[in-house]
C-alpha cells in the first residue's frame, strides 16, 4: 500500500492543504499521509507522528495524532484580508480529527500552507530533566495593524515588536523562548515573508532568555508598521501548570479506536 511521505524538519513542517488533500484523492491516491519524526513512541515507529487517511466507507478526511506520548498542533495562519482567522488545532496522543471541513473552510480563504508543531516531545528545543524540570511545549499567535517600534501583546504569552529591519518576539508569565517554529510577517502592500525554525544560538547577546530579534528580509517593508503576523514559538517552562494550561486539545478530537491503530499498524513504507 502506499503511503505518501513527507519529511519533518527540528521544529514543525511546513506543508500545505492541497498537497495532503491531494494525495489522499484520486485514482492514484495515497492510503495515508504521514508527517513528521518516525520513532519508537509512535504506535507504527515507522510512520510519522501526524497521519492523514480517508474513511474508506464514508470518505471523511480524518488527522490523526498516532505518538503515544506527545501532543502536536496543526496551525493555519488564515487570511489578513479576510474570512477566517488564524486557528491552533491541538491533538493530544492517539487522538484523532475530522478535518475535511476545516481544509474546505482555509482552501476557500485562499489559504493553503499548514505547519504541524510537536507541543511536548524531545526535539532539540526540549531540555530533559527529573522530577519537576522544564517541560518543552509550543505556543502560537496572530496579530493585525501593529504600528511601527510598538510593543503588543498577542494572546496572554507572546508580546511583538517592529523596527525597520527587525521583529523582536518575546514571551511572558515565566515561559523561556527556546526557538521560533513560524514565523509570518507581512509589511506594506503585498510585501511579506516566512522564516521557519530558527533555533535560539547561545551567543546571542542582545536578547535574554524570553526574546528574540530576527532579521527582516531585504525587500520586506515594515517601516510603517506590520499589517499582519503570524507566530509560532518553541518554549519551555519549569511549571507543569502553565504547560497544561496553553495545551488543550481539540473538543472534537476523539481517541484512536482499535481499528484505526489496526489500520495504522498494517501500513509498511514501500
Amino acid at each position: 500500500m502506499g503511503i505518501f511521505d513527507i519529511v519533518g524538519t527540528a521544529l514543525s513542517i511546513a506543508t500545505t492543504i492541497g498537497k495532503v488533500a491531494g494525495a489522499l484523492s484520486g485514482a492514484l491516491s495515497a492510503d495515508l499521509v504521514h508527517l513528521g519524526r518516525a520513532r519508537a513512541g509512535n504506535t507504527n515507529p515507522d510512520v510519522g507522528e501526524v497521519v492523514f487517511w480517508r474513511d474508506k466507507q464514508t470518505g471523511v478526511l480524518t488527522v490523526g495524532n498516532q505518538s503515544t506520548d506527545s501532543s502536536v498542533a496543526l496551525f493555519f495562519p488564515g487570511n489578513p484580508y479576510g474570512g477566517p482567522g488564524a486557528e491552533s488545532i491541538v491533538l493530544g496522543s492517539m487522538q484523532k480529527l475530522p478535518i475535511g471541513d476545516i481544509f474546505t473552510q482555509y482552501s476557500h480563504a485562499d489559504v493553503d500552507q499548514m505547519v504541524i508543531t510537536p507541543f511536548v516531545d524531545d526535539s532539540a528545543v526540549h531540555v530533559s530533566a527529573v522530577g519537576n524540570g522544564p517541560t518543552g511545549i509550543s505556543i502560537q499567535a496572530s496579530g493585525q495593524n501593529i504600528a511601527p517600534k510598538a510593543k503588543v501583546q498577542l494572546g496572554p504569552s507572546i508580546t511583538v515588536e517592529g523596527s525597520d529591519t527587525t521583529v523582536q518576539i518575546a514571551v511572558v508569565g515565566g515561559l523561556v523562548l527556546a526557538g521560533i517554529v513560524l514565523l509570518n510577517v507581512r509589511g506594506a502592500g503585498t510585501t511579506a515573508a516566512r522564516i521557519l525554525n530558527v533555533l535560539r544560538k547561545p551567543s546571542t547577546i542582545a536578547d535574554d532568555e524570553t526574546s528574540m530579534t530576527v532579521e527582516v528580509p531585504q525587500g520586506v517593508d515594515i517601516s510603517n508598521g506590520i499589517s499582519s503576523i503570524d507566530v509560532i514559538l518553541a518554549v519551555e517552562s519549569k511549571s507543569p501548570t502553565v504547560s497544561t494550561s496553553i495545551v488543550t486539545a481539540h473538543p472534537d478530537a476523539v481517541p484512536f479506536t482499535d481499528e484505526d491503530v489496526a489500520r495504522l499498524a498494517a501500513f509498511t513504507l514501500r
